[in-house]
This record gives C-alpha cells, sequence and structure tokens, in this order.
C-alpha cells in the first residue's frame, strides 16, 4: 500500500515539480495454526468466514468414520477475484469458497488410503449428488483420483471433483477438492463455486499456484502462538489459529 502527493508551483519564467511526501507500507499477513501445523500468506481480497463448531458436529454425527480419523477445519474464506473470460467476455465476481481441513492421522495411513478417507467424509454431506463424475456412490474408484499432477504444499497429493445439489435454495455447486498426507497430518483443501467455468479458470490461474508453492502454504510446520493472557482467547487461538502481519 503506497501514498504519494505530488504539488506543482509556477514560478514567473520557470516551470518546477516538487515532488511531496512519500509513505510506503509493505506488510505481509500470515495465517498459522498450530493443531494443523499449517503456515499460509493470506491476500487481501479474501474474506474469512467464521466457522461454527456447530455445523461440523452435525457433519461428524454423519461421518462413519469420524472416530478413526475425524477431519477438522482450520480456515474457511471467500475470494472475490475476478477470473477473466475468452474473448473479453463480460466477467461478474463469482464467490468461491475454499475450505482447509486436517487430521490427525494413525501411523500407517497411506495416500490412498487418506483419500478414501477424504471422500468419505465427503460423502457424509447428503447433498453430494456426484464424484467425478459418477453418480454410483457406493462404488467409486480410487485409481484416477492419486494421478494428480498437483503437489499440495510440495506434497503427492490426491484430487477429485464433486457436485453438491440443494433443491429448496436452488443451488447446485461444483467442488474441487485436493488432499496430501505428511508425517502424521492429513490436508484436504476444497474449493466451491457455482459456476464450472469460473472455478477451472480460478483453479489454473489463483488457487493451485498459491496451494502448490510451499513459500505460500506450508504444511507439517512448528508453529509457536503468541502467549495469551486470557483464557477465551487462548481458546480461540487453539480452535482458529493466530494471524501474523
Amino acid at each position: 500500500m503506497s501514498l504519494s502527493v505530488s504539488e506543482t508551483h509556477e514560478v514567473p519564467g520557470r516551470r518546477e515539480t516538487v515532488v511531496g511526501m512519500r509513505r510506503e507500507w509493505n506488510f505481509s499477513l500470515t495465517f498459522v495454526h498450530q493443531a494443523a501445523r499449517v503456515v499460509m500468506q493470506l491476500s487481501p481480497q479474501w474474506e474469512s468466514t467464521f466457522i461454527d463448531p456447530r455445523d461440523f458436529e452435525q457433519l461428524n454425527r454423519l461421518d462413519r468414520d469420524v472416530k478413526h480419523c475425524p477431519m477438522m477445519p482450520a480456515l474457511r474464506y471467500t475470494d472475490l477475484s475476478a477470473v477473466m473470460k475468452p474473448k473479453n467476455e463480460l466477467w461478474t465476481e463469482i464467490p468461491k469458497r475454499v475450505s482447509i481441513m486436517y487430521s490427525h492421522i494413525p501411523p500407517d495411513m497411506t495416500l490412498a488410503a487418506y483419500c478414501i478417507r477424504s471422500v468419505q467424509h465427503v460423502l457424509s454431506d447428503p447433498h453430494v449428488v456426484s464424484v467425478d463424475g459418477s453418480t454410483d456412490l457406493l462404488h467409486l474408484r480410487v485409481g484416477g483420483k492419486l494421478r494428480c499432477p498437483h503437489r499440495l504444499g510440495g506434497r503427492r497429493s490426491f484430487q477429485f471433483r464433486y457436485h453438491v445439489s440443494v433443491k429448496s435454495k436452488l443451488i447446485k455447486d461444483m467442488v474441487y477438492a485436493i488432499g496430501t498426507i505428511i508425517n502424521q497430518r492429513g490436508y484436504l483443501c476444497t474449493v466451491q463455486c457455482s459456476e464450472e467455468e469460473e472455478l477451472e479458470g480460478y483453479l489454473k490461474k489463483n488457487f493451485l499456484p498459491q496451494f502448490t508453492n510451499p513459500d505460500k502454504f506450508a504444511v507439517d510446520q512448528d508453529v509457536e502462538y503468541e502467549e495469551m493472557t486470557s483464557t477465551i482467547l487462548k481458546e480461540q487461538q487453539e480452535l482458529f489459529g493466530e494471524l501474523h502481519y
């Protein structure tokens, strides 16, 4: 962010420009989460979304494998970045809702096993109608999901897409999911959008360049919080992480 002021003074027989005060602030905003062991850069256009613990409590009640490997929220935000469309077509700001979840995984869990676990978690939402184009949700295959060319946080990953349909709200969204494991943490990131073309453009130009760059999204990191005297603030840190400026 910068502020510059220029003033022009005219003197008889001479014209000169006097450059006034210029102030510049360079700062970065970093999100850290100790339990998730995540460190990531935030962008100004992201609108953080409050995570209501009751939402995940409700979802976990529907999750068949929650006791074995619970999925917990680390961060949610809405990105209104506009994606340019071909042929200079008019474009609008379509919200992209991003969610980052993490798990404490068993020592012997493989990437394929965590992929299955992530799909199981997704299917605990009764509004999911298809996964990777298949509506036969009882007989899904893992193989194609592991052939992921992208590396979440610089780690070998899996990916899949699914559709969410809520008829009562006239919602039919497409969701992209990518996940990875490292040591005893599993990570699952999702991006939800109402338009497929918008989602694909956002993934290519915004989301994947951010989340596959370990300098911008780092996993399995040692995180220390600032010491808080308030018990309430300590609980907030534990649940929702901390921002560093």
